[in-house]
């Protein structure tokens, strides 16, 4: 019942839109995306933060500030303006598109070679799905679809589509169609520029890793497709402009080369108009638990040209134990997370008498002393050594219940490591989602959140004296 409503909603708002002229709901976009800006303070600080990530140094706060209240205001003119086209014909809405380097894709459609187009959320892009047809219509055309959870908004988007002239193929039922379209010599659309999780390839965007799909470079490499860059700029008023860019001929590339080439041609195409791209999506998050990328299905991949130290750094901070023991036993997880992660920038936070034996590490970048009654709060990127234990099941435990519990048992169900790790990981896994895997932690809570003042000093650990 409620996805019927939505579903009456959605069509009541675009009878609505559809009566008003372009301009107007354009300029009606804008006011809205103004207002999200100062009300949605949460996705401000995501788009800021995607901006710093992005830009750094390269251009001023006030630039970066600019950037993200602009993107909000395109966001806005652009959905409502999508929303506008939809009803409009065909030819009219092609009247408003300028284009850009078409002739090499007709080039290669003509001489019968398939096209796989990597596009971004850049612009006014669902326009792809009524432009395409306008200029490539001799051809299959196609796109790779995530079925929608409301069915009927997804049938009657599956009616608008196919009215275009576009194929979709749903992700979630394999790609053999799409592979047997582009080897008939057809065309189809990739969105590229998001998140893929556990099941893309960790390569550089921006320069900073972030996890990339390499469906893209697969389809190439299976059917023999170019790939191009495909972009939607924004052009003013009702007005844009679509420019294709082909990513040119390698035969010894591979299907990570050619993913990393996909995210290489985005960042270009986003830097032409920063504001026009989808800032408000968490590009490079890094999920829970598996943010090692030794342990995700396709692993990583930097560019001939680009060494690990080139990489923006992901910075780890680990609670080092009080027993020297214990931390010479602990340097082996500490190796592990260095190999895992080659943008990793560990840092120790030690007690004075065994920080020496840290900094003779070198996986180890810095060391921090913790004074014994204050630690400062620290801006890491993942978690304490407690809850990496219960991660990666990597580091090595002793047996008396009393001691550290950052050492203990990262394999015994009943360690306080691994309590304290299931009992905080729900508040800290937000933490990282809000600020791209960046975590804010301090002493109190580094063995449980819900306490609000730092531990009780413990009382010594008698189970030495009892061996």
């Amino acid at each position: 019942m409620v996805d019927f409503c939505v579903y009456l909603f959605y069509r009541a708002a675009l009878g609505l839109i559809g009566a008003l002229p372009l301009r107007l709901v354009f300029s009606l976009g804008e006011t809205l995306g103004f207002l999200a800006w100062l009300l949605l303070p949460n996705y401000r600080r995501l788009a800021r933060r995607n901006v710093e990530i992005a830009f750094g140094s390269d251009k001023t706060g006030a630039e970066k500030k600019r950037i993200v209240r602009r993107h909000f205001q395109q966001f806005g003119a652009n959905l409502l303006s999508g929303i506008k086209l939809n009803a409009m014909p065909l030819e009219e809405v092609s009247g408003l598109v300028a284009t850009e380097g078409t002739e090499e894709v007709h080039r290669l459609l003509r001489a019968g070679r398939p096209v796989v187009l990597a596009l971004s959320h850049l612009g006014n892009w669902e326009l792809f799905a009524q432009i395409l047809p306008h200029h490539f219509g001799y051809t299959r055309l196609s796109t790779v679809y995530q079925k929608l959870g409301n069915r009927y908004l997804d049938h009657f988007v599956r009616q608008q589509r196919a009215r275009f002239g576009v194929e979709l193929f749903d992700r979630s039922e394999g790609f053999q169609e799409a592979i047997k379209l582009l080897r008939g010599g057809g065309m189809i659309g990739i969105l590229s520029d998001q998140h893929a999780g556990d099941h893309g390839l960790w390569t550089p965007f921006f320069g900073r890793l972030a996890s990339t799909s390499p469906l893209p470079g697969l389809l190439c490499k299976r059917t023999g497709a170019a790939l191009v860059a495909a972009s939607l700029y924004t052009d003013g008023a009702g007005r844009w402009r679509m420019v294709f860019r082909p990513a040119g001929d390698h035969p010894n590339d591979s299907v990570s080369s050619l993913t990393a080439k996909t995210n290489e041609m985005i960042a270009e195409e986003i830097r032409r108009a920063p504001e026009d791209w989808f800032w408000v999506h968490n590009r490079w998050k890094t999920p829970w638990p598996n943010w090692l990328l030794s342990h995700y299905k396709r692993g990583l991949f930097l560019p001939a040209a680009m060494a690990p130290h080139d990489l923006q750094p992901f910075r780890i901070l680990i609670r080092g134990s009080n027993w020297l023991g214990d931390s010479i036993m602990s340097m082996p997880a500490v190796r592990a997370i260095k190999r895992g992660r080659p943008d990793a920038h560990i840092t120790v936070l030690a007690p004075a008498k065994l920080a020496a034996v840290w900094e003779l590490l070198p996986e180890v970048d810095a060391v921090v002393v913790a004074q014994p009654q204050h630690v400062e709060l620290a801006e890491v990127d993942v978690l304490p050594q407690y809850l990496l234990a219960a991660a990666t099941n990597a580091l090595p435990y002793g047996t008396c219940p009393e001691r550290d519990r950052s050492t203990q048992g990262a394999n015994d169900p009943h360690s306080g490591a691994v309590r304290d790790a299931r009992r905080a990981r729900p508040v800290l896994y937000k933490s990282a989602r809000r600020s791209n895997g960046r975590a804010f932690i301090s002493r109190r809570c580094l063995f449980s959140p819900a306490r609000a003042q730092p531990p009780a000093p413990r009382r010594r650990c008698s189970c030495r004296q009892r061996r």
